[in-house]
């Protein structure tokens, strides 16, 4: 194989799993913070990004402590919070992606 022929597998690779998870650039991560209390419960989060949020047994929404690969996902569950509980920031600099 080329190194043409690499570089062009390589980047379909990368573009195919930018597709599947709604990553937005590979090297980019987030924190996700979650405001437990005034988290409702309604699991849309753990819908739209069931890779980075779940449910505890009281029904509340968790994420991870460390940061995870940036993506579309993520941005729709925090945008799609009903109770506007969740907060992006860049796990670099600590930018806020999405504040309620």
């Amino acid at each position: 194989m080329t190194t043409e022929q690499t570089e062009q597998t390589e980047q379909t690779e990368q573009t195919e799993q930018t597709e599947q998870t709604g990553q937005t650039e590979q090297t980019e991560h987030w924190t996700i913070e979650i405001d437990s209390a005034v988290c409702v419960g309604s699991g849309l989060c753990a819908g739209s990004a069931a890779r980075a949020f779940t449910l505890d047994t009281a029904g509340r929404a968790t994420a991870p402590e460390s940061p995870v690969p940036a993506g579309s996902d993520l941005l729709e569950a925090a945008e799609n919070c009903p109770a506007a509980a969740i907060t992006l920031r860049t796990a670099e600099e600590g930018k806020e992606i999405f504040a309620p």
